[in-house]
């Protein structure tokens, strides 16, 4: 099932539902194939069903009506300026945009849990948010070094 998420700031983004990760694209849709999932999403206010525009039928509506304006397309996400992500790997500005080529630092537990967890994301790393810094760090250095 085709979602889409109506926050423009999620485009881009990834969401994990019940384990699972979905990579939404630049208009915010990701492809659900698990009903349980779906449905978990759709209980939402943040979510609705998305359907193609080739696939949705079109009711013509009188000429006296005021036609919609079409929503512009959500900016993509800006990308971080190079300074920030330089600077320290626990700040606020992160590893987002990180290039997945480039090397993250050896984690430790005075790093940030969001940056943690977006190294995790990098390595793969299973976690779900009550996973402790520790454990996250420790979890990835198993899965940097083996």
């Amino acid at each position: 099932m085709k979602l889409q998420n109506l926050l423009p700031h999620m485009a881009g983004k990834a969401v994990l539902v019940n384990g699972t990760k979905y990579q939404l694209n630049a208009e915010g849709v990701v492809n659900v194939p698990n009903e349980t999932d779906a449905a978990k999403l759709l209980a939402s206010k943040s979510w609705r069903a998305f359907e193609d525009s080739v696939e949705a039928p079109t009711v013509p509506q009188k000429a006296s009506e005021p036609q919609p304006q079409p929503a512009p397309p959500p900016e993509p996400p800006k990308a971080p300026v190079e300074a920030e992500t330089a600077s320290d790997p626990g700040s606020d500005a992160g590893g987002e945009g990180k290039d997945p080529e480039e090397e993250w630092p050896d984690p430790d537990e005075s790093m940030k849990k969001g940056y943690l967890q977006e190294m995790a994301d990098a390595y793969e790393v299973e976690y779900t948010p009550k996973t402790t810094k520790k454990e996250l760090v420790d979890a990835i250095m198993d899965k940097m070094y083996g």
